[in-house]
């Protein structure tokens, strides 16, 4: 190596470290981030599924769909909410980001939040 560019390397090393590391724990947000959007789907879905038989109280489902966030570390400022109207099950279920975030989701707006929903018919009873 040549005597004038004996510390280039180190230079260089300076200024890409922290762009590098900012790409890593960027990836590894976004990658977290959409598993918390895939578990809300999955919960809304499985809660609707709860309550589209005859008979089902709508609090046990929110409480069930509470407690499968709980199960996946989800807890902090999660709401299920189910509505039964019409025949019609919709259901609700919005994360914080900031509350849920591992990360740089820490910097996102207090009211950012991952909303999903599910709509499922009714069943009849008797049919």
């Amino acid at each position: 190596m040549r005597q004038k560019q004996r510390g280039a390397v180190t230079v260089e090393f300076a200024l890409v470290l922290p762009l590098v590391l900012i790409i890593f724990v960027s990836a590894i947000e976004v990658t977290h981030l959409n598993y918390v959007r895939q578990v809300a789907s999955q919960t809304a879905y499985e809660t609707a599924r709860r309550l589209i038989v005859p008979g089902a109280d709508a609090a046990a489902a929110e409480q069930a769909g509470q407690d499968h966030m709980a199960n996946v570390a989800l807890s902090q400022g999660v709401t299920v909410d189910a509505v039964i109207e019409n025949g019609e099950v919709d259901v609700t279920v919005r994360v914080p980001v900031r509350a849920n975030s591992w990360g740089l989701g820490r910097l996102a707006p207090e009211s950012a939040a991952i909303v999903q929903a599910c709509s499922l018919s009714r069943e009849v009873a008797g049919l």
